[in-house]
């Protein structure tokens, strides 16, 4: 996933400094260019672990459930007649929505379910055995109880923030900052010929003149940074070599047959 945030406003607040310090100002639009480059193209690694993560919150929420006493474990047992809360109706829906409603119904029902599927408190060795002391229950019930709190919220907080990562929907952060720098839909990684800039590279004024060719920031600072003839040509052979300042240049490659240097 592309990298949004503070991360990216401060590139481009570098971005600006870069072009107002520079004595040389083709220099800096070509800094500044670069900067904006590197921010559209960074990357974001979700942080490890969150599989297991979640696996540890739902055995957190079924060791809680597996030392509640009975009663409160009939209310969610498949086996005796409990169903989702969509299923539920008359004096259990009723039930249902005093104790929370949907979410909590449900994620009771799953807490019962997984204490057989996690081997939580079933068996007398293992990871989590059975307490078979009720007076071992009761203290680890009042312990449970608030960690298992403690888990649901900490679940629910991450929810939003998880969604925003991973959903490019919501997080459109990159894909604006994309589509600023390079034209198009957002899913540019190269300046291309009619999406950031005019649709004809066989000279600068069909590229570049007028607002109607400055289609993307990389357009505007491809124009400012070449200028108007009699300026160099704007457009090289993709073969062409550059000298021995093309090390200080950026390069991007046009519809496979041009290069753009700047």
């Amino acid at each position: 996933m592309k990298q949004g945030g503070a991360a990216l406003v401060v590139l481009i607040l570098l971005t600006i400094d870069r072009v107002k310090a520079a004595a040389d100002e083709s220099e800096a639009a070509h800094r500044a260019m670069c900067a904006l480059t590197e921010a559209a193209s960074a990357t974001f690694t979700a942080p490890s672990g969150t599989a297991d993560n979640d696996g540890l919150n739902d055995k957190i929420q079924a060791a809680n459930m597996s030392v509640a006493d009975a009663q409160w474990q009939a209310l969610f047992d498949d086996g005796a007649g409990s169903t989702p809360y969509e299923q539920t109706n008359g004096s259990n829906r009723t039930l249902a929505d005093k104790l929370g409603g949907k979410e909590k119904w449900d994620g009771w029902s799953k807490a019962f379910a997984d204490i057989k599927a996690l081997n939580i408190g079933t068996k007398p060795e293992g990871e989590y055995p059975k307490i078979n002391s009720e007076v071992e229950r009761t203290i680890a019930r009042q312990q449970l109880r608030s960690i298992a709190a403690q888990a649901t919220q900490l679940e629910n907080t991450m929810k939003p923030l998880k969604a925003f990562l991973s959903d490019g929907k919501l997080n459109k952060v990159s894909t604006s900052l994309t589509q600023a720098l390079y034209g198009g839909d957002g899913e540019l990684s190269t300046p291309t010929l009619g999406a950031s800039f005019g649709a004809d590279g066989s000279s600068w004024n069909n590229l570049c003149k007028g607002k109607e060719n400055r289609k993307s920031i990389a357009g505007d600072f491809f124009a400012y940074a070449r200028g108007p003839p009699p300026a160099r040509n704007n457009v090289a052979p993709h073969t062409d070599t550059h000298g021995p300042h093309e090390s200080r240049r950026h390069k991007y490659r046009l519809g496979g047959t041009a290069t753009l240097v700047w």
